[in-house]
């Protein structure tokens, strides 16, 4: 069986190596029956993150570089289409994802005969209860007609083959992985975990990208602009009576 694993990447020069080391120990040395393919996407990071990979790395990784800053998502989609295993696996590389969750998802969806596992991340105590609010207020707006949509699952996870090659065929050009697997209407499983802190640096995922996100969830996968037009135009029509 052979696991890709894609990490998006943006300016973790800090982390980078430390974090490929535990992909090392955790998973591709404990479980040699898999055929491991780790493909890294560097999103235009400013920093070393590049030049590291390049003289530090304890892995052998297909590295994809991006021209500029293109976006969390946009360097998900290009390591999705350079993943060749039978199984893929997205997760971030600043050890918030538990790196010893990855084999517990794919035992999950061999057991259960589920294309897709995907994480559900479990809010904690700690984090600031402003961005707690705004997080839920958003996927509450975001859920109105549109069920599939789960609070908190975010970009790990774990996908089939034939799930992934269904995701390619579309041809959206800003594809919001997160919404769209729930919708395609394969088996889901889904898995909570605790995220855990970052060990080196900062988020690179602020409010501005979280905004930049849920406009685009709002205007694609959810149905509460269609409702508002439709309240609007009845009332206007109404009023015209």
């Amino acid at each position: 069986m052979k696991v890709s694993i894609v990490l998006p990447v943006y300016n973790e020069e800090g982390g980078l190596i430390p974090f490929l080391n535990e992909i090392r120990s955790q998973l591709v040395e404990r479980y040699q029956e898999i055929d491991w393919e780790i493909i890294l996407v560097d999103d235009g990071s400013s920093d070393e993150s590049v030049q590291q990979v390049h003289t530090k790395t304890p892995l052998d990784l297909f590295l994809i570089t991006l021209t500029r800053n293109f976006g969390h998502q946009a360097a998900i989609e290009a390591g999705y289409r350079q993943a060749t295993g039978d199984w893929v696996v997205t997760m971030d590389s600043d050890f918030q994802h538990p790196i010893d969750m990855v084999y517990e998802f794919l035992r999950q969806a061999l057991n259960d005969n589920t294309d897709i596992v995907q994480g559900v991340r479990i809010t904690e105590d700690s984090e600031p209860r402003f961005r707690r609010l705004v997080s839920k207020i958003a996927y509450y707006i975001l859920g109105i007609g549109n069920k599939s949509i789960v609070s908190h699952a975010g970009d790990f996870r774990v996908v089939s083959r034939r799930a992934l090659e269904d995701l390619l065929s579309l041809s959206d050009p800003q594809k919001i992985h997160r919404f769209i697997f729930q919708e395609l209407g394969y088996k889901v499983k889904y898995l909570e975990f605790v995220s855990t802190k970052r060990r080196f640096g900062e988020s690179k995922y602020g409010f501005k990208q979280s905004l930049n996100l849920f406009r685009e969830g709002l205007v694609t996968h959810s149905r509460m602009p269609l409702a508002i037009l439709l309240f609007f135009g009845f009332l206007t029509f109404l009023v015209s009576l």
